[in-house]
């Protein structure tokens, strides 16, 4: 064999390694556009507020409240086996629920005629890497987009920290792909 014949033998497969496990590599940013689209594909019209949540935002004028397009306003709890909800007095509350709020607690569904996404704060992989090198944990933290709205009403809606989250991403044809929230 000639001589740039062997070394084209040995240099390509190296190379082809080499930028098949580059390729493989998930990272941050990455990961945070796969989530944020995510976020906006799953955008929402629908919270659960605090008491204190809907009492405040009761409050505010009617040109800010207008800003939301409440379609609905029901008292709802957590728990549907609650004599409550089966009496027809609450409904069960959908969508995500407020920090601090327990299963008796009574809360109100809130559902708007707009739609807000949520994207990513801050990403981070856990310490101990995957049994499996084809699958990657993703943890972070995020938060609904109010940004439309007036900061009065946006100083109600969010809640008083960022949400945890834990998605499994999956290597498949040699990109790495939204799999499930954990």
């Amino acid at each position: 064999m000639t001589r740039k014949l062997t070394c084209f033998f040995v240099i390509f497969p190296g190379l082809f390694l080499s930028l098949n496990t580059f390729a493989q590599q998930l990272d941050r940013a990455n990961a945070k556009e796969m989530l944020d689209k995510l976020g906006h594909a799953s955008a929402t019209a629908e919270f659960v507020l605090t008491p204190d949540q809907d009492q405040r935002l009761r409050a505010l004028s009617k040109d800010l409240q207008d800003t939301l397009a409440i379609q609905s306003e029901n008292p709802c709890l957590l728990n549907g086996r609650d004599p409550r909800v089966h009496s027809h007095d609450f409904v069960v509350c959908n969508g995500l629920f407020p920090p601090g709020l327990n299963p008796q607690q009574p809360a109100v569904d809130l559902k708007l005629g707009k739609t807000f996404p949520w994207h990513v704060l801050s990403i981070s992989f856990p310490d101990e890497p995957s049994d499996n090198p084809q699958e990657q944990e993703v943890q972070y933290t995020w938060e609904y987009d109010f940004s439309g709205l007036p900061p009065q009403v946006q100083e109600i809606l969010k809640p008083g920290t960022p949400r945890p989250g834990r998605s499994l991403f999956r290597l498949d044809a040699g990109s790495w792909h939204w799999v499930a929230y954990q």
